[in-house]
Parts: C-alpha cells; structure tokens; sequence
C-alpha cells in the first residue's frame, strides 16, 4: 500500500482472471482510482474514449493477445506507464524493454505487495512528470514563437537544436522542427555558413558573448535583410562549450532609414556645392560670405565682387525697398522666409526674376548669426506648377472616365449581344427586327464613345505593331481627302528615312483623323491642311519645358491648319473629355481626348501651338523603336460567324455579362461550363472536367485576377487555350499577359461574330 499524501491518478488494469482484477484493484484503490478490464480489446476501447489514466498494468499471457502486443498497441493510444505482470516471461527480454522505452517496469506473480504499490507508485509519477515536462516544452515553443526575434539553439558542433517560427522563416523553412541536426550549410550559401561557424568557434574559445553585431544577408526568402545579432555560449561542469544561444532582431527598416539619412546628407552636400540654382550664405551683417557658381553665372559677376558686399546690393530698387521694410524684420524673428518675389539686377542691366527663401542658423544669444538663402526662377516654376495641375486635374477625369467605362461596358455587352441573340431569331422583314438593328446600332455608338473615354484615361486595350508612319499616312491620305472635301487643301511632307514606331495602327488612324475634323471645322472658309512626319531628338532643354515626357528618340507626326486657332484662355482644357468650343449637337468633346490618352498610353507626347487667326499646329511624338523591323499584317479573312463544338469555361463574376456570354457561345455550337469568379473556376478545372478554352475577365473581385487565374489553369493543365476579356485595362492588371503563350483579348462590349473570332482563334492557334 501506498503511504498516506502519495501522487493520486487513474489507473487502467487488464488480466482475464478476475479475481487477480480484485486483488490488484483491493490493493490500489485507497490510492488511486482503478479501472479494470478482463479483454485486451476492450481495454484498448476504453483507452480511445474513457478518461485519461497514468498507468497501465497488464497480464503477459492474455487469451486475446499477449500483453506485449496490448501495450505495444496502448502506446499509439495513451502516454500512460506501462507495467507488465508476469510470471513466466524472459526477464531479460523485459529489462531490454525497459531500457528501449516500450514499458515503464513489470511486476513478477506472485508479487509482493509493497513492490507492486512502489512500481505502481513510481509510474504515476513519472507519467506526471512527463506530462508536465511535455507542458513546460509547449510554453516554451510558444514563449519562443511567439517573439518577434528570430531565436536559435545549437549544439557544439554548430548544428541546430531548436528554432522558434521567426528564425525558421529566416531559414527560409516552414517547420521549425526541420531545423534541427542541420548546420547553416543547408539553409545559406557556403561562404555565408562559413562565417557563422567561425564567429561560433572564436565565441567558444573566448568564452565572450557576440553582442548586437549588425550584419547583412540574404535570408531565405531571397530577400536582403539587416539583422542585429547576439550569440552567447554555454558551458558544461567541465568547461567544455556545451551550446551556443543566439537571437537575431530584424532591423532591416532602421538600417535603411540610417543609410538613406547619411545618404541624404551626402546629396545635400553635393546639391549645395553644384546645383544648378543661385544660392548664397550671409553673415549676421547681412554680409555674402559664400556664393555658388550659377550665382555667379547668372547675375554675371565674379566671386570676388561680390563676397563682403550685401545681398540686397544686387537687387533692383523695389525689391530692395520691400526686403529691408518687411522681408529682412520677418526673417529676423522667425529666422526664416519662404517664396519671396524678389528682383535681381545682373552685371549687364538685366532684372532677373527670382523665388527667394532663406533660414537662418541662430548663435547663442538666440539672434540670426548665418543664413542660405536659395533662389530659383518665378517664370519656370509657374509654368512647372502649372503644366503639373493640368497633368493632376487630367489624371483624376481619367480615373473618373475609366471607371464610368468600365462599368457602362459591362451594361452594353448585355446589351449588344442580347440584341444580337434577338435580331437572329426574327424574321429580316419584320418591323421587329428593324427595330433591334436600330437599337443595336445606338447601343455600338455607345460603344464607341467608352472607347473613346478608356482611350483619354489610358485605360484601353492597346494593339501595337511595328510601323513606318509615312506608309500609315500615306494609306490614309485620299481617304483625308475626301472626308475634308474640296475647299480644304490637303499637303503631306513624310521626311525621307523615318524612324520605326511600335503603336497600335487602328488607334493611329483614328487618332490622324480626328485631328483632321477638328482642322477641318477650324477653317470653315477653307484652307490648307498639312500632315508632316519627321525624325526628332528630345534634349534636356525640352524635356525642362515639358515635365511629361522623357528626353530621346521620336517620331514626329504634325498635323497643321490655316484656321481660327485656339484661344489662350482654353488651351489647358482642350484635352478634357467632353470640352468643346463647337456648337450644341456638333461634337461629343471626347476627340482630342482620345487622342491625347493614345498618345500618352503609347509612351508618347503632345505638344500644341496656337495663334488666333492663324492656324494650329498639334505634334504627336512616339517613342522611336530600335533594331525592330516591320510587322507582317496576317489577319484572318472575315466570313461567316465561326463555329465550334468544344467546351469552353467562361468565368465572370457580372451574372448579366456571364449570362449573354454563355448564350451567345451556345448558340455558336459549343459546351459552356461556368463559374463566378476564379477560385470556382479552378475548382471545375480540378473536377477533371474536359475543357478546351478558359474564357476569362481580366478584372474581378475576390482574391484572383484573371491572370492569375490563367497561370494557375495552365500549372493545372499544360497547354489550356485562354482567351481573356475586359471593359478596361491598367499597366498592372495587363502586364504579363504577352509571357502567357497561347492567349487572345477581346474588349468588352462584343458582339457575337467578334466573339466567335476570337474563341475559334483562340482554340486553332
């Protein structure tokens, strides 16, 4: 029996005799609470569903099985101790048992009675003690995960013990478990590894602790990181290294603010020696102590004629009555001015218009003992600040006419292909279906129109291919001709070796005629019109003038006009959708918008120059294309509506859109699975669904893209056909389409036969 106070626990006994069962269970049961079961297989029953026990007391020979086998099994169940009783068995197969772990001790028949209460007693505590060790190594895996450092644990031969979840996403590993028995060798590259080692073997062979070394390296996501590491080592009772205990904080985001502080700093220095802006320092006697070279430059003096003079010496006599009544008393007590107008007089007479501001650097008495003052030129900066409004005020419609088209395309694909749907299911001569052809065709001019708002906000679909301007031009010319009519002279001047452009040939098109109408309303009495083309070289001066373009190489396409031209009060506006000086009902307002957002989405320019009464010439510039050659126009003859029979999987998340694009595909002939968005779409891809074509909308809620979704179809199945579609596009959502071999585009809205093109191209390609 055990002595009063002993560890109480749940104790399982198994033996097909029952009255050993009572005798064990007469033995224990003032100390323990004691199950008992006379069949291994219900033993092992109640192990699955009863309460925990400590310890779990078996007979060896069992009819059922032999109570090596049920405690071998006991073991997947239960972490209890495992006790045999036997009477019969080798003990030194049992000893061996013991030591391998598969039981806790065993208890010979007929047994003493304090032996039995000691093992018994023994197993229920070290069952509790294994439990609560298993308890303490959980909180201390939490405890560790749970920081926002990267902790680590090794062995004296530089191996890992154990990580906790910041370093093993350092490692560059899911688990941290993986960590342990590898050295840094299996996560970083030998050069790297090396170095830890060797810091870990001069941390033991001088006892001392790495503290706070900042190092920086590539982790295992590939990212560049800094890290603030502390590595200590551990000693045994002999002084040999026994461990090493490392944490290593992330101060990646410090580091860099540090360096781009100093970094800061350095081109500050440089700004002020060799910025190309007049800057100056005054002493607290308003005395210059320093000027820099385009100081210099710009007012036309000498270093030395200048220095120990007064700033205000050098200005014209308004500015310097206004600097020494209001400018100079306000910088005295606030120790700075900002965007102060001010007059400089130059060496040869000239005034020089400036943009002054200055701080001072106070002393000790709190006074203004040094000042920098920086002067740049008013006329430049207005026209920078200005030609930035325009360029704001132009971003933001474009974002607001995008959206609208966005949406108001999604409405006519319902629109027109429902129309389509209902002018082939009437007979041709009723008035039924003059009807829906009329509606048709007001819903295409509505069409056109989001065509033209997605091309100002640079939000269109955008085919280029590589093109000579002068054969674009010269192919439009007659057609020019005709549609400006016999009162407005037509001239063309193409320059000889024109450089290549890569633009979308239907745009360009549509782009030179609509500056021709405008040229054509503009000369209502008549006059000439010229188109021109041109090689052009962007330099820095131009590229100062216009802050929306880059210098280098162009192709300069001008259209030019002999008629009213554009007043200057309008200029800023003439690129705004829906802005037009034509009278009601003449205009939309959207054609120069569409030509500018062409341009500007090509990765061009526009550049106007107007004068009242004489005429107007617009330029549009495109990016020159190098070591291309022309492209070769293969496009399909048109027919019939192409048809198909193979399925096809249309994903949209608009049910109308959907809804007409699955109508419209069955009454083509083929088999149309869908889905609502792209998660769905990959669930039907996984089902092993047969599926010829992946129809998709670029841009839809949810987590996936229509990208997205086309990469991870093709990672399902290799080779899938994708045709994406799209009320509008950004640079973001469409880059990385052309990497995606085996793809088409259609724009939203569209009508059934352009639909039928697309998906029998997409599919025979």
């Amino acid at each position: 029996m055990l002595t009063k106070g002993a560890t109480a626990g749940a104790l399982l006994v198994v033996d097909d005799e029952p009255h050993v069962l009572d005798a064990i269970k007469d033995l224990l049961e003032d100390d323990y609470t004691v199950f008992t079961k006379t069949s291994p297989k219900n033993a092992l029953e109640f192990l699955a569903s009863g309460p925990t026990v400590s310890a779990i007391i078996s007979d060896q020979r069992m009819p059922e099985m032999d109570g090596d086998e049920f405690l071998a099994r006991a073991r997947q169940i239960s972490k209890a101790s495992r006790i045999l009783i036997t009477g019969y068995a080798d003990l030194r197969a049992v000893i061996r048992a013991i030591n391998e772990g598969q039981i806790f001790g065993y208890i010979s028949k007929p047994w003493n009675s304090a032996q039995l209460g000691v093992t018994v007693h023994k197993a229920v505590e070290y069952f509790e003690m294994s439990r609560e060790l298993a308890q303490a190594q959980a909180l201390l895996r939490s405890l560790m995960d749970s920081l926002p450092d990267a902790v680590f644990f090794k062995a004296a031969d530089h191996r890992f013990l154990r990580v906790n979840r910041p370093m093993a996403a350092l490692l560059g590993i899911g688990d941290p478990a993986q960590a342990a028995g590898n050295t840094a060798a299996a996560f970083w590259p030998a050069p790297r590894a090396r170095e830890i080692e060797e810091e870990e073997r001069e941390i033991a062979r001088t006892g001392e602790p790495l503290v706070d070394r900042l190092e920086r390296f590539e982790s295992g996501d590939g990212a560049d990181r800094w890290f603030s590491k502390t590595v200590a080592p551990a000693f045994d009772e002999q002084g040999r290294i026994a461990r090493f205990t490392g944490v290593a904080r992330d101060v990646t985001e410090r580091e860099r603010s540090r360096q781009a502080l100093l970094e800061s700093e350095k081109r500050f220095r440089t700004l002020y020696n060799s910025t190309p802006v007049m800057m100056h320092s005054a002493n607290r006697d308003g005395l210059l102590s320093s000027v820099n070279d385009y100081w210099c430059e710009v007012l036309g003096y000498a270093r030395e004629e200048v220095l120990g003079r007064r700033s205000m010496d050098f200005m014209t006599d308004v500015s310097r009555r206004r600097f020494e009544t209001s400018v100079r008393p306000e910088f005295l007590r606030l120790g700075e001015v900002k965007g102060v107008e001010c007059q400089f007089v130059a060496k040869d007479g000239r005034v020089v218009d400036t943009l002054l501001s200055a701080v001072a650097e106070r002393g000790e008495d709190g006074s203004p003992a040094q000042a920098l003052a920086v002067m740049i030129d008013v006329t430049e900066k207005k026209a920078l600040q200005s030609q930035l409004l325009q360029a704001q005020k132009m971003e933001a419609i474009g974002h607001l006419t995008g959206g609208i088209a966005h949406d108001f395309n999604n409405l006519l694909t319902v629109v027109l292909g429902n129309l389509d749907l209902l002018t082939d299911s009437l007979p041709r001569a009723s008035r039924f279906a003059e009807w829906a052809e009329q509606a048709s065709r007001a819903a295409t001019r509505g069409a056109e129109l989001t065509h033209r708002l997605l091309a100002f906000s640079r939000q269109q679909v955008l085919e280029p291919t590589t093109i000579d301007l002068n054969d674009a031009i010269a192919s439009l010319t007659g057609m020019i001709s005709r549609t400006l009519g016999e009162r407005i002279e037509v001239r063309t001047d193409l320059a000889a070796d024109l450089w290549l452009a890569r633009v979308d040939p239907a745009q360009l098109e549509s782009a030179v005629i609509n500056l021709c109408v405008n040229a054509r309303d503009a000369m209502e009495r008549g006059g000439t019109l010229s188109i021109e083309t041109a090689n052009a070289v962007l330099d820095g001066e131009y590229v100062r003038r216009h802050a929306d373009v880059a210098a280098g190489d162009y192709i300069r396409l001008t259209v030019k006009d002999t008629g009213s031209g554009i007043p200057p009060a309008i200029m800023d506006r003439i690129f705004e959708p829906f802005f037009t000086t034509k009278g009601e009902g003449k205009g939309t307002g959207l054609g120069l918008s569409m030509v500018y957002g062409f341009v500007k989405q090509s990765g061009g320019h526009v550049d106007v120059h107007s004068e009242v009464g004489k005429g107007t010439s617009i330029q549009l510039l495109f990016p020159r294309l190098h070591g291309a050659g022309l492209a070769v126009d293969d496009e399909r003859a048109r027919g019939i509506a192409p048809r198909g029979m193979e399925t096809i999987l249309v994903v949209e998340d608009q049910d109308d859109v959907r809804a007409i694009a699955v109508r419209m595909l069955e009454s083509l002939g083929y088999k149309v699975l869908t889905a609502s968005h792209g998660p769905e779409a990959l669930g039907v891809l996984e089902g092993g669904a047969g599926i010829d074509l992946l129809f998709t909308d670029m841009v839809m809620p949810g987590p996936m893209t229509g990208l997205e979704l086309a990469q991870k179809a093709r990672s399902l199945r290799p080779g899938l056909r994708v045709l994406f579609t799209s009320g509008y596009t950004n640079a973001a959502t469409y880059a990385g389409r052309d990497r995606l071999e085996g793809t088409e585009w259609i724009t939203k809205p569209y009508m059934r036969r352009h639909l039928a093109e697309r998906v029998r191209k997409a599919l025979d390609a």
